[in-house]
Parts: structure tokens; sequence; C-alpha cells
């Protein structure tokens, strides 16, 4: 838990862009009748591992 807030602090900017850009590709792939979350999601998924094992 320790190391997870240590690594949250040194990383807070990456994580907030990379969130926001997140928060913007899944609303715009909602627009198609939800359809675009069959792409999007599994592209979050991987973003945030890929994310996570580069921290760590």
């Amino acid at each position: 838990m320790k190391l997870s807030f240590i690594a949250f602090w040194r990383n807070w900017q990456p994580i907030l862009i990379m969130s926001v850009i997140g928060g913007v590709f899944l609303f715009l792939a909602m627009l198609p009748m939800f359809l675009g979350l069959i792409v999007a999601l599994p592209v979050a998924l991987l973003t945030s591992y890929i994310c996570y094992a580069d921290i760590f």
C-alpha cells in the first residue's frame, strides 16, 4: 500500500492525463449506442495494465 501511494505521488501528472484522455475516449465510444465500447474497453484495460507495469 505504501509503495502504491509513493508511486502515485511520483506519477500523478501522467495518471491525470491518461485518465482525462481515457474518459473522453470512453465517452465518445458510448455515443454510437454503446457499440464503441466493444473496442474501447479492451483498449482501456490494456492501457491501464501497461501503465501499471511501467510504473512498477
